[in-house]
């Protein structure tokens, strides 16, 4: 059944995308084959905060100029996704150290499955963590860095006579526009992943203070809040790159 739906959503994809859609399944195939690759060098033990990054790197770039084209939309945006990676791989590293947010939570210890795992896998767990969470919003930084650049070069090609800082106000601007409706989207999609855990909890009768202490419960809020400061960040980011980069291309 998973592979009728996969190739439903490759026929789709090339039928309502035509180009796009044909350059966006290739992405999305290079994608899993850099994902495997990512998981593969992670077990053999190089430096998860390295291959992260370089990962990252290559995903956005793959995303967008493959299926984008290399442009100055896409270079502002790949720019903003990179400085706004760069900043929360440090960040989320070093929260996740604090918190002790890695490795199982009380869920999976208990479940029916955990006496058949075997969890000496001789990477530390907030490693794991911070990879989860770090490819969890790439995707989301993305699409909201290139929606932000795509907009204000869209303004510019319509008005080149505005200044770099009247761009970078246009920017701003649309970036609180959309903020709303990311942090929404971003926000149901993690209560969707979490339903089922919202599920054992009142099913196990959890009173609040009990789920606020959960780790389950604080390993997802911390993914969901860390995906929507990256979307928030990489707005005024990806505004101010993006004048700067279109205003100095247009004087040369």
């Amino acid at each position: 059944m998973a592979l009728i739906l996969g190739i439903i959503l490759i026929i789709l994809m090339i039928a309502i995308g035509e180009e796009r859609g044909v350059a966006g399944v290739f992405v999305l195939i290079g994608n899993m084959i850099l994902l495997w690759f990512c998981i593969k060098l992670i077990a053999d033990g190089c430096p998860i905060f390295f291959i992260l990054f370089m990962i990252s790197i290559i995903f956005t770039g793959m995303t967008l100029f493959v299926q984008n084209g290399f442009n100055r939309k896409t270079v502002s945006a790949f720019i903003s996704v990179i400085i706004i990676m760069a900043i929360l791989l440090t960040f989320c590293g070093y929260c996740i150290y604090r918190m002790g947010l890695g490795g199982y939570n009380e869920f999976d210890l208990y479940g029916d499955e955990a006496p058949f795992l075997n969890n000496k896998i001789h990477i530390d767990s907030f490693r794991i963590m911070t990879s989860v969470v770090i490819l969890g919003l790439l995707g989301a930084i993305t699409d909201t860095a290139l929606s932000v650049s795509s907009s204000v070069f869209q303004i510019f090609e319509s008005n080149p006579a505005l200044t770099e800082k009247e761009l970078r106000k246009s920017g701003n601007n649309i970036g609180r526009d959309i903020l709303g409706t990311t942090v929404n989207t971003l926000f149901f999609a993690g209560i969707g992943e979490s339903l089922l855990m919202f599920m054992m909890c009142s099913h196990n009768r959890y009173n609040i203070w009990e789920l606020l202490n959960s780790k389950a419960f604080l390993q997802q809020l911390f993914v969901m809040i860390i995906a929507n400061l990256g979307c928030i960040c990489v707005l005024p980011v990806s505004a101010w790159i993006s004048a700067w980069i279109y205003k100095k291309t247009y004087k040369e």
